[in-house]
């Protein structure tokens, strides 16, 4: 079932999360690309979607989530998502300690 977010009883606008039709969609995307795997990009929670709902929801059909930074990848943690976690930005010095603690897979670049 649909999950709806207004914010208030006067919203113009509402978002309907439908994690049964992401879930029925990983799977049929899994199926057309198989082999290869399925890494969601989740960045700026889900783009302003909901990014725990939908690593939850995709749980077991994606091989690891990408989000843009450390503090991203922490909230998905604390939400108990597990498994791998893409940094797509760098991490800050002050940052990379905690990164490898945590197991999550930088990205490097030049």
């Amino acid at each position: 079932m649909p999950e709806l977010i207004t914010g208030d009883s006067q919203a113009r606008t509402w978002i309907e999360y439908d994690w049964a039709a992401m879930r029925s969609n990983a799977i049929r995307i899994r199926e057309l690309v198989a082999p290869a795997a399925l890494l969601p990009v989740i960045k700026a929670n889900a783009y302003g979607h909901a990014a725990g709902g939908a690593a939850l929801a995709l749980r077991g059909l994606a091989d690891c989530f990408a989000v843009a930074n450390l503090r991203e990848a922490l909230d998905l943690r604390s939400k108990g998502v597990t498994g791998g976690i893409v940094l797509l930005g760098p991490c800050l010095p002050t940052e990379r300690e905690a990164a490898v603690r945590e197991g999550f897979l930088p990205t490097v670049s030049s």
